[in-house]
């Protein structure tokens, strides 16, 4: 994916994390990846947790739905008069 003039990963000691975009350049997703310092050190796979979050918007650009890791969704009502 070609991100142009936004964040698209950082990494550090801890692991890195990954951005995702929609089309109005609101952020839709993220990827995590936590290195586990303490973990079996000859395979990368089995030190790393990986994680997932999504975010759904409205037509205004608010928040309307977060999907997190273990897949509960946590909607967002919002009140309209």
């Amino acid at each position: 994916m070609k991100v142009t003039g936004k964040l698209e990963k950082i990494e550090d000691q801890s692991g890195w994390q990954e951005f995702g975009y929609g089309s109005m350049g609101e952020v839709n997703g993220t990827r995590r990846a936590y290195i586990l310092p303490f973990a079996n050190q000859k395979d990368s796979m089995l030190r790393t947790i990986r994680i997932q979050t999504f975010f759904e918007y409205d037509s205004w650009g608010r928040i309307k739905n977060i999907t997190y890791p273990d897949d509960e969704d946590a909607l967002n009502a919002v009140k309209t008069k």
